[in-house]
């Protein structure tokens, strides 16, 4: 485990910026360049915003028919350092989390406010669920793979705490052996209406790509001091 030493690299889901913006998702595909975008780092009483100069998503990321994102994962880089914030850790490669175990899922969600449309923060606890029990009948089936981890509750009348369709954001979550947060999920697919399908969140797993978001970090810089 260690920080992202680096203050100018978040990470994100490249589904969720293909929803965000299609015609311009397209073009920074091609020149890996996303200088129109903003990354917004919000407190209780502050918000700072950082505009983006590079972006970098997973060359395998693939989204079925059924809107199941694989390899759903990107880094998006900050044309500055951000400043007083407080980084969350790297989980080491392959690190499991324990079934049952709370988490906070954290982020942002679409709310209404006097018939206005806006984006609320949200910071809800929920616990891990086991791959076995996300694969059963009536929820992901067979549509998980091991790059995947879900997050919710199985029983029905629990669902309504930790219900946020549409959501953005990360699964933060404390680690057993010297409590530090780290960021072990980024907000992949879900319900389309989670108080009708009762599912449970999907988020890529980030120590299933811990490798990759290390050797990207490598080169892209390696390439922009050459350039």
């Amino acid at each position: 485990m260690s920080p992202l030493e680096d203050m100018s690299w978040p990470g994100s889901a490249t589904g969720d910026l293909n929803q965000k913006s299609s015609d311009h998702y397209d073009n920074a595909l091609h020149d890996q360049k996303l200088d129109s975008w903003r990354v917004c780092f919000a407190s209780d009483s502050t918000e700072q915003c950082i505009e983006t100069d590079g972006y970098i998503r997973h060359e395998d990321f693939v989204c079925s028919q059924d809107n199941v994102y694989f390899h759903d994962v990107a880094l998006l880089h900050l044309s500055e350092k951000v400043s007083n914030i407080q980084p969350v850790c790297l989980p080491y490669a392959e690190e499991t989390l324990p079934s049952g175990d709370f988490c906070y899922w954290a982020g942002w969600a679409a709310a209404e406010t006097g018939g206005i449309n806006t984006n609320m923060k949200f910071q809800v606890p929920i616990p891990i669920m086991s791959s076995e029990a996300c694969s059963q009948s009536g929820f992901w089936q067979n549509q998980l793979t091991a790059s995947m981890v879900c997050a919710g509750f199985e029983a029905p009348e629990k669902l309504k705490s930790s219900c946020m369709s549409g959501a953005e954001g990360a699964l933060i979550c404390q680690s057993a052996s010297n409590s530090a947060w780290e960021v072990q999920g980024i907000t992949s697919f879900g319900p389309n209406n989670c108080f009708v399908e009762r599912k449970p969140q999907v988020f890529t797993k980030v120590s299933a790509y811990r490798e990759w978001v290390e050797d990207k970090m490598k080169k892209y810089s390696y390439e922009k001091n050459m350039a």
